[in-house]
């Protein structure tokens, strides 16, 4: 008795799908559409499966969840497991957190580093994540770290700064005459 025969043929809007979804942007849904396509045009399951460096159950198993679910059986499933601990809440709390000054919550600090957002998140939430892992979601979020820029010009006298800076530039005009004592080389005695 010889196996079933699978017809392995596309309706015309089948086709148009298959086609649209080989060039998916995710490289897993285009290659599974491809396999779909290969069958389509008469390819043997086994040569489907050399040609895409899989094993020919694979072929079958995807050509049968198409079958089943259409192109959305090509995407993979939605995996358990457990969730994540930073959620939606915990997101939301860490970046207004992040949007405020660390002096309106009485602590004794004024710029967010990683290791004072991860204690702060922690006591709030109660949840603890690595600075890593905090780091990333930041990233997610569309932040990026940048070193804090040391300004003191909101503590000068104004006057007195730019008579400063007119002398700078006056020093910087005038030529060095004479030996300087700035470098850490010397010449060794040539005796």
């Amino acid at each position: 008795m010889m196996p079933k025969q699978i017809d392995y043929t596309l309706s015309e809007e089948a086709l148009i799908e298959v086609q649209k979804a080989m060039k998916s942007a995710d490289a897993k849904v285009s290659k599974r559409a491809s396999i779909v396509y290969a069958l389509h045009q008469g390819y043997a399951a086994p040569e489907v499966a050399r040609l895409h460096a899989v094993t020919a159950s694979t072929v079958y198993n995807i050509f049968h969840r198409y079958h089943d679910e259409g192109i959305s059986g090509l995407s993979n499933k939605a995996k358990s497991g457990r969730p994540p601990k930073a959620d939606q809440a915990y997101r939301q709390r860490l970046l207004d957190v992040l949007e405020t000054d660390p002096h309106t919550l009485n602590l004794g600090f004024s710029i967010w580093t990683l290791p004072s957002l991860q204690a702060f998140m922690e006591r709030e939430t109660g949840v603890r994540l690595s600075q890593n892992r905090i780091s990333e979601v930041l990233k997610d979020e569309g932040y990026v770290y940048r070193r804090p820029k040391q300004d003191l010009g909101q503590h000068q006298d104004p006057l007195l700064r730019e008579h400063v800076c007119d002398a700078l530039d006056e020093v910087k005009k005038t030529p060095v005459r004479g030996i300087s004592s700035y470098s850490i080389w010397t010449k060794a005695d040539s005796a």
